[in-house]
């Protein structure tokens, strides 16, 4: 079970542009379109949906939602007629569909339904390519009123240059292991006990090279079944252990970015490479691959 925030206030991480984005809800100076770029596993996407919320709210404060009245309520539970959410990578692995753009794009069109506002999330917008980018790029050029598009992005520069021209960029960084805990927290989608830890001398080993013990050690530590307050009966043990095992890999990824500073360049160019294998893994979980073949292609550094 995926987390939605209430308000912006309950986002873990990203201070300083939480507080950016709510002063500039609060004065009115949103640009219609932004784009949210960070690591994987940063929350580019529950920010997404904060700030979607904080729009759609009437009573907001200093630029946040309130989290009480019917709008936040709607918008929590993912059903506000004013809030549209194309698919991500894990819902459309195989890109965003066409004709859920073009709906998109026509709605948009058209006056706010509840009279506030209107907010448009288009996750991982770097898949916007052919018709489905033809069907947005409308609403860039020409911006309806009162309508904002909020995408994410892994890298803004993946974008294409028409899209990324007519939308601010927002940076936003990798979540440190304490905020990664405190995320856990939140979902209650994983066991804490199972997570809180990733097995790091293991998958370090998984790093280092093609070691089979390495990875049979990281996967006999994933969970069999989700914790018993995950609320979602129907998950099945393998989508368990990619949610669990995607969020170890973030976890390692926060820290091997530590290695780019590094005076060394041959240690810089290090951890540059691993950081590129651990972005084509999460990217394998996205696409829905077995947690082992994963961590092995993580090893021989495919």
């Amino acid at each position: 079970m995926s987390y939605r925030p209430k308000a912006l206030r309950e986002i873990v991480g990203h201070t300083g542009a939480v507080r950016l984005l709510a002063r500039l809800v609060d004065h009115d100076h949103l640009p219609h379109a932004l784009i949210l770029e960070g690591p994987v596993g940063c929350g580019r996407r529950t920010l997404a949906l904060a700030l979607a919320t904080a729009l759609l709210c009437p009573q907001r404060q200093a630029g946040d939602a309130c989290g009480s009245c019917a709008h936040c309520v709607q918008a929590h539970a993912g059903n506000h007629p004013d809030l549209s959410e194309l698919p991500g990578r894990r819902e459309a692995p195989s890109g965003l569909p066409v004709d859920e753009a073009r709906a998109v794009a026509e709605g948009a069109s058209s006056s706010p339904l509840l009279g506030v506002a209107k907010a448009i999330i288009i996750p991982d917008a770097e898949r916007l390519r052919g018709a489905s980018a033809n069907a947005l790029l409308k609403i860039l050029e020409e911006p309806p009123p009162r309508t904002t598009l909020i995408l994410t992005a892994a890298s803004a520069a993946g974008l294409l240059g028409t899209i990324r021209s007519r939308a601010q960029v927002f940076r936003l960084q990798a979540l440190s292991e304490a905020e990664n805990e405190r995320v856990l927290g939140l979902r209650g989608a994983l066991s804490r006990e199972r997570l809180a830890v990733p097995p790091f001398a293991s998958l370090d080993r998984v790093l280092a090279g093609f070691d089979l013990a390495a990875v049979a050690e990281v996967v006999a530590t994933l969970p069999s079944k989700a914790a018993d307050d995950d609320g979602d009966e129907a998950r099945t043990p393998a989508a368990v252990q990619r949610a669990c095992l995607r969020l170890w890999l973030v976890a390692l990824n926060d820290r091997v970015r530590g290695g780019l500073r590094s005076p060394d360049p041959r240690s810089a160019g290090r951890a540059l490479d691993q950081l590129e294998r651990l972005h084509r893994a999460l990217a394998d979980l996205d696409r829905n691959h077995p947690p082992r073949l994963v961590l092995e292609a993580l090893a021989l550094g495919k």
